[in-house]
């Protein structure tokens, strides 16, 4: 057959300020456009990282990020944080207590890593990008309506969200019934040195709760009456998914680091908001350019394999 191919073009402004002590506000316009291959169907380590299951390939402007950053200083030393995307210049303490309340995504706060990150600058694919078995809470574009906190103290980070979920997967529109449904995610994150080489090691925990469809019970009533299963016909209140991440990354030298992920859910109830992916083992090398004078040139090579539950299969 034809070789397919398909285009993807995303753009943002970043847009903060400072506002009263410690506080920041981040405003963050977005468009964005085109498809995966395959309409990003079927493929659970989706190969373009820009690109979502959006009905309409046409470029969209939308709101991606639009939140307040309260930071809460814990210690009386500071280190000089300069400009960045969602990051005004400020003296940032050593340790600190931080609450973010809006519109992000949680991939922004959970899950990152040094080498394995930004599909515009690193690599591209699902499955790289973020663990592919944490189904994160999202609308259809990757962004969700959260409140967070942020724990820092020296080496140890310690993270907890609560997220609202589409009412239906993918969807575009989040449930604000947080009776309903909700998101909630915890991670410890421990940074430390090997052989004076800078790395981190991050344990990630979820728990999705809503009215999702049961792989069990799809495949006992296609059973009972024939036909091919429809899990959408087994939705009901009061379902979850647990799952659990490990996330490292390691500096081998100046230019040079490795990174390894590894996920886990129950895989009971359907995929509602990332990927098709119950279990998954990921590992790579990133290599940057400044050997030739182009630091933020990267190479990378990276390794995935994921997998189905029993009853997901």
């Amino acid at each position: 057959g034809a070789a397919e191919k398909q285009n993807s073009l995303t753009s943002t402004l970043f847009f903060g300020a400072r506002l009263w002590k410690g506080a920041e506000l981040y405003i963050n316009p977005e468009i964005a456009g085109g498809s995966g291959l395959s309409s990003a169907f079927g493929l659970a380590a989706s190969t373009n990282g820009e690109t979502y299951r959006v009905g309409d390939p046409a470029p969209t402007l939308y709101l991606a990020r639009g939140y307040l950053k309260q930071t809460i200083s814990l210690s009386k030393e500071y280190s000089k944080i300069e400009d960045a995307a969602n990051q005004v210049s400020f003296k940032m303490p050593k340790k600190y207590l931080q609450f973010l309340l809006g519109k992000y995504s949680l991939a922004d706060m959970f899950d990152n890593n040094v080498y394995s990150e930004g599909p515009r600058t690193q690599f591209m694919n699902w499955a790289i990008l973020n663990i592919a078995a944490w189904d994160y809470a999202s609308n259809v574009r990757g962004y969700d309506y959260a409140f967070t906190t942020i724990t820092h103290l020296s080496d140890v980070t310690y993270k907890a969200s609560l997220s609202l979920l589409p009412p239906v997967p993918n969807d575009a529109e989040l449930n604000m019934d947080i009776r309903k449904e909700v998101a909630i995610n915890l991670e410890f994150d421990k940074a430390y040195k090997m052989a004076n080489k800078e790395g981190h090691i991050r344990l990630l925990a979820y728990y999705n709760y809503g009215h999702f469809g049961s792989y069990i019970q799809a495949i006992k009533m296609k059973e009972s009456t024939g036909g091919i299963p429809d899990i959408t016909t087994t939705r009901q209140n009061g379902k979850h998914k647990i799952g659990f991440g490990l996330n490292i990354d390691q500096q081998i030298n100046k230019t040079t680091g490795f990174f390894v992920r590894l996920g886990w859910n129950d895989g009971k109830t359907e995929t509602w908001c990332y990927t098709e992916a119950d279990r998954t083992a990921t590992a790579g090398i990133s290599i940057n350019g400044k050997k030739w004078k182009r630091p933020y040139d990267n190479i990378g090579l990276g390794w995935v394999v994921n997998a189905l539950s029993k009853d997901h299969k």
